[in-house]
């Protein structure tokens, strides 16, 4: 009921509420949230969105018989979101940290993917009818997130709700998946 609730209702509507006033296609999460008046609102997001995957990402990961480099770039992925939305972006008051807010914030999602990735893939090779539809959807998210790039040019606030909604809900399910099959080689 939680998860739902989290999964559905919580990430998704405060997600929205942060954005609120934000241009869709020619800003993001970074402008958005470094505004003097959004700055607690984007680390309170971060904290909720990272707090959320890590909890269910090592969960599905205790059914696994071999996970340690998972549970590595797990807390690497973590770590680089939080850096994120704690370094300013600001790049005409502070260009470097600007650039390392843009770093951070890029590998944070990366890694996201590459774990998820690893994940199906792993529970895939075992159960292929029971995980093929989380592989395509993988590959749904990773190319819509790139279509939205390509057509707009940058990180635009839509990709990044595309991209971490549709993570959101990605997980929350396959963590159901993962919890009826006993443990995943």
């Amino acid at each position: 009921m939680l998860l739902n609730l989290m999964t559905y209702v919580l990430i998704p509507a405060y997600t929205l509420l942060f954005i609120k006033g934000s241009h869709l296609f020619d800003s993001n999460f970074s402008v958005h949230g470094n505004l003097p008046s959004n700055q607690l609102a984007f680390l309170l997001w971060g904290v909720l969105v990272g707090i959320y995957f890590y909890v269910l990402i090592n969960r599905i990961l205790m059914r696994f018989q071999e996970a340690r480099l998972e549970s590595i770039l797990l807390k690497i992925a973590i770590l680089l979101l939080f850096m994120a939305v704690t370094t300013p972006y600001l790049p005409e008051q502070f260009p470097f940290q600007s650039k390392l807010h843009i770093v951070f914030a890029f590998l944070a999602s990366l890694l996201l993917l590459l774990i998820l990735y690893r994940i199906v893939g792993r529970a895939y090779r075992q159960h292929r009818s029971d995980y093929r539809i989380y592989l395509y959807s993988l590959h749904f998210i990773t190319a819509m997130s790139c279509l939205f790039f390509l057509l707009v040019g940058i990180v635009s606030t839509a990709l990044e709700v595309f991209f971490s909604l549709s993570c959101v809900v990605l997980t929350c399910n396959l963590y159901k998946q993962v919890k009826e099959h006993n443990e995943i080689h």
